[in-house]
């Protein structure tokens, strides 16, 4: 009895310094982007409306996030952190756009393109034209635009096999993953494909329903820039590794979905290779080190 008791505490100890750790890193980064933000006024569009737009964002997240500790159902407490972490990376993506000139004041896309020419003799993005048609197409959107939907649901299955701890480690390392990214669009500024060289796509990107979602999201959710690293990449292996971990039945699913996802971020003409080649590096170097920010 004793025992059982002790891994109870254990347990709860170990949830709840992994979401103190989640917490206090979503809202040291909004206070990053605030502090940023005043800081170089002059390279920041509308800092003005910018400024108490982080601090809304961070109070909202802040008393959200203390609404969720109230749910009693351990199921829609991590359905709901799930969708909240969604909410606030997506929220902070968008933001994000205005602050990628600060320290550096041009896009750096054209060592990338030299670099894809070096390594395979082409720019990726264009070589893939030649496998350009309709159904390749919808399976790589339905790729691409299906990873919104995992960024919340692979808490879930985390929490279904392997419990609560699980669901919240997943977020704790796909915020990570996130954060790490943007903080990468500020040092290495990439436009991207289709900002950077629309003039080199001669194949359209034809297709159906999940192509219609993937150009929507382009269209409304995209800028010139938040490349390098790839989000996509980095979620996606945050994602893989953690489903490896907590929940194996569902991630050789999701494995399937993610290559694609790797490979549609080029084929899509969002990111360039070495986007999609970072992105996987900085997932799994931040799954293998964030155990350290969290207390025992």
């Amino acid at each position: 009895m004793m025992n059982d008791e002790v891994k109870r505490f254990s347990k709860f100890k170990t949830e709840s310094s992994t979401l103190k750790t989640l917490n206090a890193l979503v809202l040291s980064f909004i206070a990053l982007m605030f502090i940023l933000t005043i800081i170089y006024p002059s390279k920041v569009e509308n800092w003005i409306f910018l400024a108490p737009k982080l601090l809304a964002g961070g109070v909202a997240y802040y008393f959200i996030a203390k609404i969720i500790n109230k749910i009693v159902s351990e199921f829609w407490q991590i359905l709901s952190r799930g969708l909240l972490i969604a909410g606030v990376s997506g929220f902070l993506f968008g933001e994000i756009q205005y602050l990628q000139h600060i320290w550096v004041s041009g896009w750096m896309d054209d060592y990338l393109v030299r670099f894809d020419q070096w390594l395979f003799g082409v720019e990726l993005s264009i070589a893939l034209q030649k496998i350009t048609v309709p159904v390749v197409t919808e399976i790589m959107m339905f790729a691409y635009t299906i990873y919104v939907l995992l960024i919340v649901f692979v808490a879930v299955f985390c929490y279904q096999k392997s419990g609560l701890a699980a669901g919240e480690d997943y977020m704790l390392n796909l915020i990570l993953a996130y954060f790490v990214s943007f903080f990468g669009f500020l040092v290495f500024p990439i436009a991207g494909p289709l900002f950077h060289q629309p003039e080199v796509y001669a194949v359209p990107l034809n297709g159906w329903i999940f192509t219609y979602f993937g150009e929507w999201i382009r269209a409304n959710a995209h800028y010139p820039g938040g490349n390098f690293p790839s989000p996509h990449c980095a979620a996606g292996t945050v994602m893989l590794v953690t489903l490896f971990r907590y929940n194996r039945n569902y991630f050789w699913v999701i494995l399937p979905i993610i290559i694609l996802l790797y490979i549609s971020t080029v084929y899509g003409r969002y990111h360039f290779a070495m986007d999609g080649v970072a992105g996987i590096i900085v997932g799994i170097l931040v799954v293998k080190l964030s155990s350290k920010l969290i207390r025992n």
